[in-house]
């Protein structure tokens, strides 16, 4: 079993409606509605005084992105919408051992936004995540 499939079993795949955006305005409560197994949904969104915009939305296959790219694209598209000069996108490669140039850090954080969806974020001000299906048997089941 992966990890990704433990972690959601361990939290009874709860989900945290804050955590996922749906409290600071987010388009979508959970997930998005087009969301299928398959497929790794990707969002950017931006706050600038007080309001939130979505700046991009995109589907791909779940088989065309490992989860280390994964977290290099997030990193990119952050560093894209918030119009970064060079200098700051060679130091968010940066390890953290050394301090000329320091590293510029990214934070990052996982949460479910639905039972059976693993979303990643990463950034502040200008968010990137990605949701994707890790539990099919617990995504969106229709109640009987």
């Amino acid at each position: 079993m992966s990890r990704i499939k433990a972690g959601i079993l361990a939290s009874g795949g709860k989900t945290c409606n804050k955590a996922m955006g749906f409290a600071n305005g987010s388009t979508h409560p959970t997930g998005c509605p087009d969301l299928k197994p398959k497929e790794i949904c990707l969002v950017v969104e931006q706050y600038h005084e007080g309001e939130i915009e979505r700046k991009f939305h995109m589907h791909v296959p779940k088989h065309r992105l490992s989860e280390d790219s994964l977290a290099y694209l997030l990193k990119a598209l952050v560093l894209k919408f918030e119009n970064n000069e060079p200098l700051t996108i060679v130091r968010s490669f940066l390890n953290s051992r050394g301090k000329n140039p320091s590293a510029h850090n990214f934070n990052f954080h996982t949460t479910y936004a639905e039972p059976g969806v693993l979303r990643q974020y990463c950034g502040g001000d200008t968010s990137a995540w990605a949701d994707q299906v890790v539990l099919a048997g617990s995504f969106r089941v229709k109640s009987q």
